[in-house]
């Protein structure tokens, strides 16, 4: 069976539609500093994250980094079962780590300006539903912002 050719709109628009998709299929690595904020947010594992540990480290030991968790069936940790994410209802979007906010753009450094891309893995982004990307400008140059100062 062929598939059939869907080409990318003219405009594209996005926006979260809470579908948890996101949560299910993308591994988050965080910085020290999302960490600890994590950390001091009190999570009981085995009351609010179903047994599991908020984290996991990954890579050898000498460039160790840490990622949210996920359960066996691939979703986050933070995952709640109404599909939202617990830090979100809990402390609010802007305690989330950075690439749980971004997520589905991308920004890749390109030359002296950032080129703004998307995960087409999002299910909102690949019906184009939303509001026009450019609408989404002061979020997006407040994440390249933290990206750059990150990095610096």
């Amino acid at each position: 069976m062929a598939y059939p050719i869907h080409h990318l709109p003219v405009l594209q628009n996005w926006d979260c539609h809470v579908c948890g998709t996101c949560c299910k299929e993308y591994l988050v690595t965080i910085t020290d500093d999302e960490k600890k904020r994590i950390e001091e947010q009190s999570w009981d594992s085995d009351k609010d994250l179903g047994g599991y540990e908020p984290f996991k480290q990954i890579g050898p030991f000498w460039r160790r980094r840490v990622q949210l968790n996920h359960r066996p069936d691939g979703s986050c940790v933070f995952l709640s079962d109404q599909g939202r994410c617990r830090i979100h209802e809990r402390f609010g979007y802007e305690t989330k780590p950075l690439p749980c906010r971004l997520f589905p753009f991308v920004l890749v450094p390109t030359g002296d300006h950032w080129s703004v891309g998307m995960r087409f893995a999002c299910p909102s982004a690949a019906e184009n539903k939303g509001r026009p990307i450019p609408e989404h400008d002061d979020a997006l140059a407040a994440f390249a912002a933290r990206l750059a100062s990150a990095k610096g």
